[in-house]
């Protein structure tokens, strides 16, 4: 049986609108995010500080992105196989399934790989400025979860996260976009996203309230529903390895709405998939040996390569 529903943490306490919050708080934040990514991997975060405006504009220029023609489109295009940035149209999550009915934009702002950019006024700046107030949050989250762990020190996961936004890391702001569809449009066992867990360290998403999204709990899926002013986040493969599995990293999809008439709009959603240093060195936290040391970049690369 599912548990109940996925849980929902106020994190006002230690948000970006607080300088240094102090110790206290931030175990007070830790222990609900610990009772909900041990179990569930997914937990709604809301008062996270970033405003709702910027997300707003940063959806309304994204949009006019993915709705432009594909020949627009693919004049960004990821330029190869060693970048994570650009845009992307080509995914399959599941091999069990026909490729994902959805296409993204990845912004992995790590150097000379990143100059490709669609010619949107907006779309550069908007985009680059929710990426750093994701940064921000992400690593303020990371200082909460080694708390919650009761490690050593609270930069343990900050620690292999140095290079966010800069050569040697590969973290990736995607704004996904599922087109519409009609029945006659997808194939057989097609949905928007098949079922996956993510790459690295965690991922933040926000979305728009279209839903869709279905996460695994006790082996079956049930729905995660948008619920307005929070983001999603939920635990990566990486993160779950660096913990000794004490963290979960759980499986997901996208599917169609039930209703037909809903079928007739597009869904958009942000996910920051946030990643380790390439160079960082992963071992489990807890000094235990149950999975062998890997480097970030080699780990998450390989995986990334079997989806794109």
């Amino acid at each position: 049986m599912a548990l109940q529903e996925i849980p929902v943490v106020d994190v006002a306490t230690i948000n970006l609108a607080i300088e240094d919050p102090s110790l206290a708080d931030m175990e007070v934040v830790a222990t609900q995010l610990m009772d909900a990514l041990t179990t569930w991997g997914f937990v709604y975060i809301k008062n996270y500080g970033i405003g709702k405006a910027l997300v707003d504009r940063v959806m309304k220029v994204t949009r006019e992105f993915h709705e432009k023609s594909e020949e627009f489109k693919r004049k960004s295009l990821r330029p190869n196989d060693h970048t994570f940035h650009g845009y992307i149209c080509d995914t399959n999550v599941n091999k069990d399934r026909p490729a994902d009915l959805r296409e993204a934009f990845n912004v992995s702002p790590r150097g000379g790989d990143s100059d490709v950019w669609p010619d949107i006024p907006g779309f550069q700046p908007l985009m680059m400025e929710l990426f750093g107030a994701c940064k921000d949050l992400s690593l303020r989250i990371l200082r909460a979860l080694a708390i919650g762990l009761k490690l050593d020190k609270e930069n343990h996961f900050t620690n292999g996260h140095r290079k966010v936004g800069q050569v040697g890391n590969g973290t990736t702001l995607a704004s996904c976009y599922y087109p519409s569809v009609v029945a006659k449009d997808v194939l057989p066992n097609q949905i928007r996203c098949g079922e996956h867990s993510d790459h690295g360290t965690f991922t933040m998403l926000f979305q728009d309230s279209l839903g869709g999204l279905e996460v695994m709990s006790n082996g079956e899926y049930v729905p995660a529903k948008p619920i307005e002013d929070t983001l999603l986040l939920n635990i990566a493969n990486l993160l779950e390895r660096w913990s000794g599995d004490r963290l979960v990293s759980t499986k997901h999809r996208v599917l169609f709405p039930e209703n037909a008439e809903l079928k007739k709009y597009s869904r958009q959603s942000f996910a920051y998939f946030l990643l380790p240093d390439d160079d960082f060195l992963v071992e489990c936290c807890d000094g235990n040996d149950k999975y062998p040391p890997v480097r970030a970049l080699e780990y998450v690369t390989k995986q990334f390569l079997d989806v794109y």
